[in-house]
């Protein structure tokens, strides 16, 4: 198949061509379908055509022409000469710089919609199916963002595609299609297009039971805790079978799965729940809650299974279409080399396609990782959320009053001595509320949700909401020292100078103490004692760019350090006995402190081997010179 690359500067304007002719530079053209990336790697050194900050765009095998803005460029001198790499970003990335500020649409279409979100942009929405969009609202989120986030409530998928109009880019268009997935009857065997397949189970999220937290309902505070905020529980909702799919008694904050508790629980023979926590903070209802905490937990108390596969691209190689694969297609894969016999069907959820290199195609099925566009919309939503006091501090507002929930008893002390201070005082010249002087302005009509009184006079602000049978009960105070409140509600607070002893999240799973210095985040996940120890419980990695460094178990079962270049691992270091660490570079070579072990079977070995034009000369098993 033919394939040209087409590059530009940062203007957009044309400055060369690359192919796939014959003597041609190109090595690979790697387009990740997925996560919208190009990466093409040449012989020699940077073309003069392709800057960083420019473009390079080529046309996919549906004839739709991708550009993709040029982000890294790396030269790389090696013993068969040089070689370059040019990595690219899908100019659909642009979007996240585009802001729209406030957009509500009702009773409309998905492609109204995206039309309104692109209406700033270089963009537009064109080619959609017919998709209902009840009610939507962005406030203050990126294009891009918002165009997930409908992706998102529609079900639907987003294709984005260009235009190359002589020497130029064209339009720029986005498609809001259904998320159907194409059933072409494609199936991927290991006689025929398959060269590698590799199953992953992955339980890292796997929970038997989950706590359901709905909309917050105020504030909770002890005399030997901090407030923290108060969630809609589903505690007096009931659950029997078989009415029901599992037994949720009354009282009991969470719901658990049995069967995923017998094979996934804690222990032997008396299982335990493997716990986790959902929040739904527009759910005020408990029966709701109890069914959407539910629903999340079937999602969550099996692995996440995944299969990736390397096949030969028959389309490519043959121009058949039936043998064509697209990204959320539905296949099918036979490999009778598992035991069982593995025979499943399901979405592509990720596809690499090596437009140079067809039998280089490296395919996902199962679950997907969350799209950036899509994580950046939850991150927005949840922003947005706080900022306009959507949560914990806005219902206290509405709560606030007489039966206010906000405990106190903690502030009690204080506020008394100040009422003390006022009974007390009868010169106008202090700092008091004094009967007929300052200036009082009060709201007696009790059912009105402004009830209450404030008073201003020489060096003091009091505000009281309530009466207490004889004048108000004044709960509020202002001086020329500060201020002492019974309670304080804001949204977002800007300060200089914060005194504190803790910071803790909501659901008390992450922690800061001020004092000692000491955190823990995600319950220890990443925690730092008050000794200036840093613990990490779990995987621990390190990257930058494409090289990484990660120390784990998870290929050997023991403790692991592992180099990794490009996606593929070039090396370990890894202690397989308490007495026994070992040095493996890439299965070829392992030095260990006890003997040497070579693909010969060497042992302990003294003399020299003879490895890949080298020679390492040995004396019991220790490396002591390379030469050639």
């Amino acid at each position: 198949m033919e394939f040209v690359l087409y590059l530009f500067d940062q203007t957009e304007a044309l400055t060369g061509l690359m192919q796939n002719a014959a003597g041609s530079a190109l090595l690979s053209a790697v387009h990740d379908e997925e996560k919208q990336t190009l990466t093409v790697m040449a012989e020699g050194a940077a073309p003069s055509a392709a800057s960083q900050g420019g473009y390079m765009g080529f046309y996919d095998l549906d004839g739709r022409f991708q550009l993709f803005e040029i982000k890294r460029m790396e030269e790389q001198h090696q013993e068969g000469g040089m070689l370059c790499e040019l990595y690219g970003e899908h100019v659909l990335y642009e979007l996240l710089a585009n802001v729209v500020t406030d957009l509500s649409l009702s009773d409309t279409t998905a492609e109204k919609t995206a039309q309104a979100v692109l209406a700033s942009t270089r963009w537009q929405c064109a080619g959609c199916d017919n998709l209902l969009v009840p009610s939507i609202s962005f406030y203050y989120e990126s294009a891009l963002a918002c165009l997930y986030r409908l992706r998102d409530q529609c079900g639907a998928r987003l294709v984005f595609h260009l235009t190359l109009e002589g020497n130029s880019i064209g339009t720029r268009t986005v498609s809001v299609l259904t998320d159907t997935p194409r059933k072409t009857g494609k199936r991927f065997t290991w006689s025929r297009d398959l060269t590698q397949i590799t199953r992953e189970a992955d339980t890292t999220n796997l929970v038997t039971a989950l706590y359901g937290r709905g909309k917050a309902i105020g504030i909770k505070e002890s005399p030997s805790q901090a407030a923290r905020g108060a969630r809609r529980t589903f505690a007096d909702a009931v659950w029997t079978v078989p009415q029901n799919p599992v037994d949720k008694p009354a009282g009991q904050e969470w719901v658990g799965d049995p069967q995923a508790l017998e094979q996934w629980g804690y222990g032997g023979a008396e299982k335990r729940h493997r716990f986790g926590v959902a929040v739904f903070s527009g759910i005020d209802d408990p029966a709701e809650l109890l069914q959407e905490t539910y629903n999340t937990l079937q999602s969550r108390c099996k692995p996440v299974m995944r299969y990736s596969m390397k096949a030969v691209d028959l389309e490519m190689l043959s121009g058949l279409p039936y043998e064509a694969v697209r990204l959320n297609d539905e296949v099918t894969v036979i490999d009778d080399g598992f035991s069982p016999p593995l025979e499943i069907t399901a979405r592509i959820t990720g596809l690499k396609r090596d437009y140079l290199n067809p039998a280089d195609t490296t395919l996902v099925i199962g679950e997907a990782a969350p799209a950036l566009g899509s994580l950046l919309a939850k991150m927005e939503a949840e922003k947005d959320r706080l900022l306009e006091k959507e949560g914990v501090w806005d219902d206290t507002t509405q709560t606030a009053g007489p039966n206010s929930p906000v405990d106190t008893s903690r502030l009690e002390g204080a506020i008394d001595a100040l009422q003390n201070k006022i009974i007390a005082s009868g010169a106008y010249d202090h700092a008091t509320v004094t009967e007929g002087g300052g200036i009082l302005l009060e709201n007696n009509q009790a059912d009105s949700p402004d009830y209450g009184a404030l008073y201003l006079g020489p060096g003091i602000l009091a505000i009281a909401s309530q009466k207490n049978g004889i004048g108000w009960e004044w709960r509020t105070f202002g001086t020329g020292k500060g201020f002492t409140a019974s309670e304080l509600i804001t949204g977002v607070l800007d300060a200089g100078l914060i005194k504190t002893g803790r910071l803790e999240s909501v659901n008390g799973s992450s922690w800061i103490d001020m004092q000692s210095g000491a955190f823990s985040f995600d319950n220890g996940k990443l925690s730092l004692d008050g000794n200036g120890n840093l613990h990490v419980a779990g995987y621990l990695t390190a990257q930058s760019g494409n090289r990484r460094v990660s120390i784990n178990d998870e290929l050997i079962g023991y403790p692991m350090v592992a180099f990794s270049v490009e996606g593929n691992d070039a090396g370990y270091l890894y202690a397989s006995e308490y007495d026994r660490l070992i040095m493996e570079a890439n299965g070829c070579l392992q030095l260990s402190c006890l003997s040497l072990e070579t693909p010969g079977g060497h042992t302990g070995y003294s003399g020299d081997i003879q490895v890949g034009g080298k020679t390492l000369r040995f004396d019991h098993g220790l490396l002591y010179e390379v030469t050639g």
